[in-house]
C-alpha cells in the first residue's frame, strides 16, 4: 500500500489554504492512503481527501518558513511511525511547482450568517503593525453604512485579531463553523491575511485592505494574488491597495456598498443568525 505522509504546518495560513493544501489534494490521488500532519482544529480543510490526521503544533515562528526559503521539517517521531511512507513537506519552491486541486469550503447548510464578517487582525509581535487596520475605523465604516453591528461578526484568533466593537465575537471558533459562516454570509472585510484567502475559497465576496508592494514570494502584487493567482473560483472581490494599508473609513464603506449594491443588503428582516 502506497502511503503519503504530508506536513501541512509551517506556512502562513494563506499559503497553506491556497497553495500547499491544494497541491497535497492533487498529489494524494497517486496514493492508497494519505496521512496529514497538521495543527489541531485544521483537519476540516483536508477532510475531503485525507484518510487520517496527526496533530502537531510547531514551536516558534513556524509560519515564516515559507517566506524565507527554507522547508519545514517532518518530526522524526512521526516519520518513524509510518515506515515506507513517502514524505512531503512544505517549501516555497515545491509549493509553487506542484499542480493544485481546489475545494470549495463551507457549503454545508447553516442558519448562521451575517451582513459583514470582519477579520481585524493584529500581528505586532512580527513587526507588522502597519498592516493592521484600526478596528475603530471599521466601526466608523459601519456607522456610515448605517449597519447594525449586531448583524456583523468578528473572526480570527483571539490573540491575533481585534473584536470590532459591538459585533458578534466569533474569534476562536472551529474551522468548520468558520467556513460555513463565510460561505453563507454576505461579505468579508479585512486586511490581507489567511482568513481573507479562506473567504475566497468559501465563495464569500470580500473587500481586502492591503498595499501595492511587489511581493517577491508570489512575483506579483497582493491585488493580483487576490484577483487571479489565488482565486480559483473567481470569487468577487475589491482590493483597496492605494493607501498604504490605511484607506479612510469612507473609502471602505464605499467599497462595501458597491460590493453589496442590489443584494438586499440592509433589509430590516435580517438579523445575526437568521437565514436570508
Amino acid at each position: 500500500m502506497k502511503t503519503l505522509l504530508a506536513l501541512a504546518t509551517g506556512l502562513e495560513m494563506g499559503w497553506n489554504v491556497c497553495c500547499l493544501i491544494p497541491a497535497l489534494r492533487n498529489h494524494s490521488r497517486n496514493f492508497d492512503k494519505t496521512i496529514i500532519v497538521c495543527r489541531p482544529k485544521e483537519e476540516y480543510l483536508m477532510e475531503d481527501f485525507a484518510d487520517g490526521f496527526v496533530q502537531y503544533e510547531p514551536k516558534g515562528h513556524s509560519d515564516r518558513w515559507l517566506l524565507n526559503g527554507r522547508c519545514a521539517k517532518m518530526p522524526e517521531k512521526i516519520a518513524h511511525a509510518y515506515p515506507g511512507a513517502e514524505i512531503r513537506r512544505p517549501g516555497r519552491r515545491k509549493c509553487m511547482k506542484w499542480k493544485r486541486e481546489y475545494f470549495k469550503y463551507g457549503q454545508e447548510p447553516t442558519d448562521e450568517r451575517y451582513q459583514i464578517v470582519f477579520h481585524a487582525r493584529h500581528m505586532n509581535k512580527y513587526g507588522q503593525g502597519h498592516w493592521n487596520y484600526p478596528p475603530e475605523w471599521y466601526s466608523k465604516a459601519l456607522k456610515i453604512l448605517d449597519i447594525d453591528p449586531k448583524r456583523c461578526a468578528s473572526i480570527g484568533l483571539p490573540n491575533g485579531s481585534y473584536h470590532v466593537s459591538r459585533t458578534i465575537d466569533l474569534r476562536g471558533i472551529d474551522m468548520k463553523r468558520l467556513c460555513r459562516i463565510l460561505a453563507h454570509s454576505r461579505l468579508c472585510v479585512g486586511s490581507s491575511s489567511g482568513p481573507m484567502h479562506l473567504a475566497s475559497l468559501c465563495g464569500c465576496r470580500h473587500v481586502v485592505i492591503t498595499g501595492n508592494e511587489w511581493q517577491k514570494a508570489i512575483n506579483a502584487t497582493n491585488k493580483k494574488q487576490y484577483k487571479q493567482l489565488w482565486n480559483p473560483f473567481k470569487t468577487e472581490c475589491i482590493v483597496l491597495d492605494k493607501d498604504k494599508w490605511r484607506p479612510r473609513p469612507e473609502k471602505v464603506a464605499k467599497a462595501v456598498a458597491k460590493m453589496l449594491e442590489g443584494k438586499n443588503t440592509f433589509g430590516s428582516s435580517f438579523s445575526a443568525g437568521d437565514s436570508q
